[in-house]
């Protein structure tokens, strides 16, 4: 079966969009402590973070370093010492998501993405680290356009396609859409969009995350309707 995706689609689920915190923010405790154990739950918390940190303590924050030595690992630092452990508090977390290897990374400019055959390479990479089952993608010319193609992802079990005008370095908004629906069809995960840091990036994360994030005040609603129409604009396909 095939599922075809277009502009004019409406039933994705709500996304959010991961918005950019300074460091000096303020949170309490209770709040660091609760997003450390779901980031942990979902395997944000990994090796590269617990690296990143220890180095960011040990240049810059012995006292840091010294709470989390004492009580050995971030799992037994009780909720009233959380915050000692996080120099930087909420943005220390939200870096698990700007650099976490499980993402779809949106802009890539080391890649020519006019290419149909680095398109289908860059999937199958992209869509096998989000340890979905890929049995082959497919990209092809749309016969009687000058750029239009035909992107098919087939999965063990569903087909899904989009007819897409690429862009040279960056995933158009009609692809996007797709990994959106496919992620939250096969895994049941809602998307978080982070568009800080060195490269856009959608991170899929669980209803309760998401909940958790928006109840902070660290996301927003993700407007995708408007990306798209401004995309479409902007390559001269808008259609009201």
């Amino acid at each position: 079966m095939i599922k075809k995706v277009s502009e004019k689609q409406t039933n994705l689920p709500q996304s959010y969009e991961l918005l950019e915190q300074e460091t000096s923010a303020s949170h309490s405790p209770i709040v660091l402590k609760t997003l450390f154990t779901l980031l942990n739950q979902e395997g944000f918390i990994d090796e590269r973070w617990y690296r990143e940190h220890r180095n960011l303590q040990e240049q810059w924050y012995p006292k840091s370093l010294a709470v989390l030595l004492k009580y050995r690992r971030f799992e037994a630092v009780p909720e009233s010492e959380f915050a000692a452990v996080l120099p930087n508090g909420v943005v220390c977390l939200l870096n698990a998501f700007i650099w976490h290897e499980k993402r779809f990374i949106k802009n890539n400019y080391f890649c020519n993405l006019m290419d149909s055959a680095v398109i289908v390479d860059q999937l199958n990479k992209s869509l096998q680290a989000l340890q979905l089952q890929v049995k082959a993608v497919n990209c092809t010319e749309v016969a009687g356009t000058s750029y239009d193609l035909h992107l098919q992802i087939q999965l063990t079990e569903k087909s899904y396609s989009v007819v897409f005008t690429p862009n040279n370095s960056s995933w158009p908004p009609l692809v996007c859409q797709l990994i959106q629906q496919i992620m939250f069809e096969q895994t049941g995960l809602l998307t978080l969009h982070v568009v800080n840091g060195p490269e856009k990036s959608l991170v899929f994360i669980s209803a309760e995350l998401a909940l958790a994030l928006e109840q902070f005040g660290l996301v927003s609603i993700h407007k995708q309707r408007n990306l798209i129409a401004r995309w479409l604009s902007s390559v001269g396909v808008y259609r009201r």
